[in-house]
């Protein structure tokens, strides 16, 4: 019974040789004190929890239904002359903006607005492709690894969390020049030297501002173009496809004029090639964390069937083509433009300040470069300005989301006419019948509403992370265990204390004091307890000592002090 901690419980069972049930439990008890002190601080712990939903959005279609747009909302409803001169201004600074943009980004998943650029997939390694075609990479080594400097704007990208979805689009690609031809000057309208600036133009492609004069019959651009956006609409006869005009592959004719110096390299001159345009339908994955968003994988389309031998230039393209010209000249230029500079190298910023003078110098000469790089970099070049004529104000941002429809009808790139025609219940295919639609019709919601661009749809999975308390079920069943078991303890002692009916006198030192002849005590007072003697002899002073200090043999017992000697070494004692 003489047990004060949980040590003392421990040793009593050691020196006396014999286990006890009860100091057992005292040592239970006492355990559980310090065990539930430690569980009241691991109660709760910190954690992540994974929360996946889906998200609607929205990116810049560029399929047939936004052909449909740029030709109907754009090209049509404005004054655009076959200089290019009536586009809006912003669309050749946004141009040249993404020309002059950094090497850094440039080489980045990202062009300086934010938007996520579209690899080319013949620059990936298809070696790595799956059994669904999905080759992964990481960010391209090379900027011709890109089709653009201009990403694809994409509506209601969550900046918490991860999030992929998956794209589908359309750029062009043009194959390596046969031939990189040096010749004498071309000479153009409103230029003071005649011969420098750059052109660019497709001598095949028609439409009702180009040569018009190769299509006599008014067949040839109905065909293309239908071609171009694809069924429902009524696409060529066979006699036509088999006629090499309607079914050939068209090209791009590029002419650079540079001015001579006193170099023999340095002639002055106009440098000329042509290469064929296609076009490609690629799905990419894009994966944003954060807010920070990059392209990881892509494949070719599984949805878009279309011929890759008509592209936006057989429709509405050459009016880019003629954007790219008139920013690519000037009276009186004494450098080549950013176009040119950057068909050059673009490893380097495409500017030249001119200071030098009129040396050959401030002129880059494509002759010199490779024609694999002279014929992607030209592509990113095309590539950029169909995009900003497929959007002129889509790429900078703030572009609304709160009414999405705006954009059109949920569609993908590859069946935009068809997903727009059946939610209008509409026709292009019986000029009689009552819900024929006209291209037009098509896209006036687009037209009316303002909106930025025809916007294609995906479904993201949204992976949003937080960090939370959670309860550790252990320590809290350690604690209730534990709070229980005290409190029932305390409980049970206090209602079985008012049951007994013996004192307690199993105090150690006041246990010393009852019956003890050698204390002058008045009364024995054996009902009192340890606590009530203790209270009443507060003012006596005790000694344990030697009570027959003065016998040959002393006897050890606790005395009043006066009565009572020290021990002494080497006396015995019974």
């Amino acid at each position: 019974m003489n047990n004060k901690t949980m040590f003392d419980a421990i040793l009593s069972q050691f020196y006396l040789a014999r286990f006890s049930t009860v100091a057992s439990g005292l040592v239970l008890l006492w355990a559980l004190s310090p065990l539930g002190g430690q569980a009241s601080l691991r109660l709760m712990y910190k954690t992540n929890i994974t929360s996946i939903h889906p998200q609607d959005m929205r990116y810049m279609d560029t399929g047939p239904l936004a052909n449909v747009f740029v030709t109907e909302g754009f090209i049509n409803s404005n004054d655009i002359g076959y200089n290019g001169q009536g586009l809006p201004l912003t669309m050749p600074a946004l141009y040249q903006a993404a020309v002059m943009q950094s090497l850094e980004t440039k080489k980045g998943p990202l062009d300086l607005f934010g938007n996520v650029k579209i690899p080319r997939l013949d620059k990936l390694d298809q070696s790595l492709a799956d059994e669904d075609g999905w080759i992964n990479f990481t960010i391209p080594a090379a900027v011709e690894s890109f089709s653009s400097l201009l990403g694809l704007p994409i509506l209601n990208i969550s900046q918490t969390g991860m999030v992929e979805f998956t794209v589908e689009s359309v750029y062009v690609t043009l194959a390596p020049p046969e031939r990189v031809t040096f010749g004498p000057p071309v000479f153009y309208a409103d230029n003071i030297y005649l011969f420098s600036g750059m052109n660019v133009s497709c001598p095949q492609c028609v439409n009702w501002r180009h040569n018009e004069d190769i299509d006599p019959t008014g067949t040839l651009r109905p065909a293309r173009t239908m071609l171009l956006y694809g069924e429902p609409f009524e696409q060529p006869t066979a006699a036509q496809m088999a006629n090499t005009t309607f079914s050939s592959t068209r090209s791009i004719q590029f002419d650079s004029g540079i001015k001579g110096s006193s170099r023999p390299e340095d002639e002055t001159g106009t440098v000329s090639f042509s290469c064929k345009v296609t076009q490609h339908f690629i799905e990419t994955t894009i994966r944003c964390d954060f807010g920070n968003c990059a392209a990881t994988r892509a494949r070719p389309s599984t949805t878009d069937h279309r011929p890759d031998f008509v592209t936006s230039f057989d429709a509405w393209g050459t009016f880019a083509l003629d954007m790219i010209t008139s920013i690519s000249n000037s009276k009186g230029t004494q450098v080549s433009s950013p176009s040119e500079l950057f068909m050059n190298d673009t490893s380097v910023s495409p500017v030249r300040s001119g200071v030098q003078g009129f040396g050959g110098e401030n002129f880059a000469n494509l002759t010199r470069v490779d024609r694999n790089l002279l014929a992607d970099r030209a592509s990113m070049l095309l590539n950029t300005a169909l995009q900003i004529f497929m959007s002129p104000s889509g790429f900078t941002g703030d572009l609304p989301v709160s009414n999405l429809s705006i954009y059109g009808y949920p569609h993908i790139p590859a069946n935009g006419i068809g997903a727009t025609l059946a939610a209008m219940n509409g026709t292009v295919t019986d000029p009689s019948a009552d819900n024929y639609k006209t291209h037009e019709e098509i896209v006036r919601q687009q037209i009316v509403t303002l909106a930025p661009f025809v916007a294609a749809d995906t479904t993201a999975t949204v992976t949003n992370f937080a960090e939370v308390y959670k309860a550790d079920y252990a320590w809290v069943a350690v604690l209730i265990l534990s709070a229980s078991v005290l409190v029932i303890t305390g409980v049970a002692g206090v209602a079985l204390g008012s049951y007994v009916r013996a004192p307690d006198v199993f105090d150690p030192l006041m246990g010393l004091t009852y019956n003890n002849p050698h204390l002058d005590i008045p009364g024995h007072h054996s009902t009192l307890s340890g606590t009530e003697r203790a209270r009443l002899l507060k003012d006596l002073t005790v000694r344990l000592g030697d009570v027959h200090p003065y016998s040959e043999m002393g006897k050890i017992s606790l005395g009043q002090t006066a009565e009572v000697k020290r021990l002494v070494g080497g006396r015995l004692y019974e």
